[in-house]
């Protein structure tokens, strides 16, 4: 049998560290700050996943688009989680993600991209109908804390000094959004759809941005359902966080914490105080003058 190399025993900087990153010194501290918003959105998520199985022509600039097998599960999955709404097949189309990237905290898109190095205006990222280009995305008024592009390469581009990568993550950036989960390479869509979910669930969990998916990351490290060549670094280590990693959901445990510490406190109060009167009340009656 050929040697499995174990990579899930290697020693990560992952497992020390839990890393953000930022295009430069000036764009990060403005993304740190946040974005002033003018109108509170009311809705958690959105996810897009136009799925490509064949019912519509999928093929665009020249590029055959492959079935995503795995994205609508991952959608379905997150929205199980944050409750919010999906946009599945014909109805992930270009024009309802322009028409609601100023109404959900979260905007989430698993599809295909094309990254055009030379000319990376022209990068796009795909929908069931149409493309967006990275120069549509510089237009658009992006309201979300946090939009997570699953889909390939959306992090990487034309290196410009003092801008950084201009990818389709910077053009996010450029849009409005104070947050980006971006991927530096090609992801597989199986490994992909699973580490999401778990992101999503760490986050909805109260955790900042980045923990959430230092932790499923871990988790798919360290899941001993995988097999050790699924755990090479190309199935998890693509997808990194870029920008403000506040939390964007309040931390759940402490509602059921504090009601039970609140119980505990209550308990142990009542045993005091039940065991002070016990303690006394014979000594009462024994002091008690005869008549």
């Amino acid at each position: 049998a050929l040697h499995q190399a174990r990579y899930d025993t290697l020693h990560y900087l992952l497992k020390d560290f839990c890393f953000s990153y930022g295009y430069s010194s000036t764009v990060l501290s403005e993304m740190a700050e946040g974005v002033i918003r003018q109108e509170q959105v009311q809705e958690n998520f959105a996810g897009f996943a136009p799925v490509f199985d064949g019912r519509i022509a999928a093929q665009r600039n020249g590029k055959n688009l492959e079935q995503l097998i795995y994205s609508r599960d991952e959608v379905v999955g997150i929205d199980a989680i944050v409750k919010g709404k999906i946009f599945l097949d014909e109805k992930a189309c270009k024009e309802s993600f322009t028409q609601n990237t100023d109404q959900f905290k979260i905007l989430h898109l698993a599809t295909h991209t094309s990254i055009n190095d030379s000319l990376p205006e022209h990068s796009c990222i795909h929908f069931i109908d149409d493309s967006l280009a990275v120069r549509e995305i510089y237009n658009l008024s992006v309201n979300a804390d946090l939009t997570v592009l699953s889909a390939c390469e959306t992090g990487i581009g034309q290196l410009k000094k003092g801008e950084g990568l201009m990818s389709l993550a910077r053009a996010f950036t450029y849009a409005g959004c104070p947050s980006i989960v971006t991927s530096l390479w090609k992801a597989d869509d199986a490994s992909t759809a699973e580490m999401m979910i778990d992101f999503y669930k760490n986050l909805c969990n109260g955790k900042c941005k980045n923990k959430a998916l230092h932790m499923a990351q871990l988790d798919h490290l360290g899941s001993p359902n995988h097999s050790y060549q699924y755990k090479h670094p190309y199935y998890w280590a693509g997808f990194v966080l870029i920008g403000n990693s506040n939390p964007i959901f309040e931390d759940k445990q402490n509602y059921v914490l504090w009601p039970f510490c609140v119980l505990v406190v209550l308990l142990f109060l009542i045993i005091v105080i039940s065991r002070f009167r016990f303690k006394n009340y014979p000594q009462q009656i024994y002091t008690q003058p005869h008549v």
